[in-house]
């Protein structure tokens, strides 16, 4: 892939049957995504029937009450449990990379978050939740719950770049008389910043989004907005949601590519 991307006559060179295939698999992933974005803009009262344009339904986004206050919810939780992602997943990258064993069983531990059914992860947060912490449904555990993805993403990425950082200069601060911690602020971290805030924005944008852990621990007023966007899907499918879900997918789709452009700073 990387040679692909490296080298562009390659591409020129590809079989036309396989660009065809590349063609048909973005057409089939983006059209219904492209669809739901035109249709928002509908006019009329059917979610899949085109009535002229109009803006009208993303104005009664801001008018509607509860939808509002799910995406108070939801910020609550997506800016907490990515500050508490922050806090022990850097550390814990950093720790990472100082193992000369079992690194790889202590990453797959880290990553296991993301990497396990969202079922599986929701279920055992509610039960150890209630058991455990005899915690009621409600923010908190969706809190706790979010953490852990928050945790993984941003070790996943600052891990990522620990991997292209010198340990030598490390060495060198030290030896020339800077402290530790003079040396961890000054060298490391100017160095790991775009990736802590690329997975801070992608912590951020999974938050948002998440919808089965949010539904096992969420209770009585501490819906999300993927929970009000289901119920409102059980009951009639409308251009509002139309507009809610292009809303979801065009701040989604912001966060990530400021995550891939941070990603990308030397």
């Amino acid at each position: 892939m990387n040679a692909l991307t490296t080298h562009p006559a390659l591409l020129r060179h590809l079989p036309w049957w396989l660009r065809l295939h590349t063609a048909a698999v973005l057409v089939f992933l983006y059209l219904p995504v492209l669809t739901l974005i035109v249709f928002s803009f509908s006019n009329s009262p059917s979610a899949m029937q085109w009535g002229g344009f109009t803006t009208k339904w993303y104005a009664q986004l801001s008018e509607n009450a509860r939808l509002l206050r799910a995406a108070g919810n939801s910020a609550l939780v997506a800016i907490i449990s990515t500050a508490i992602g922050l806090l022990l997943g850097v550390p814990a990258a950093i720790g990472h990379a100082s193992l000369r064993r079992h690194r790889t069983r202590v990453a797959a531990s880290l990553l296991l978050p993301i990497i396990a059914p969202d079922v599986v992860v929701a279920l055992a947060l509610k039960l150890w939740c209630l058991t455990a912490f005899a915690l009621a449904p409600g923010l908190t555990p969706m809190i706790l719950g979010h953490s852990l993805l928050s945790l993984a993403y941003v070790f996943l990425l600052v891990s990522a770049r620990l991997d292209r950082f010198d340990w030598r200069l490390l060495d060198a601060a030290r030896d020339l008389g800077a402290s530790t911690t003079s040396a961890l602020r000054l060298i490391l971290f100017p160095h790991l910043w775009p990736a802590i805030a690329g997975g801070a924005l992608l912590a951020i944008g999974v938050s948002l989004d998440e919808y089965v852990i949010s539904s096992f621990l969420s209770g009585p007023g501490t819906s999300t907005v993927p929970i009000e966007t289901a119920s409102l899907i059980r009951k009639t499918f409308t251009p509002e949601i139309n507009a809610l879900a292009s809303a979801l997918l065009a701040l989604s789709a912001c966060l990530a590519a400021a995550a891939i452009l941070l990603q990308r700073r030397r």
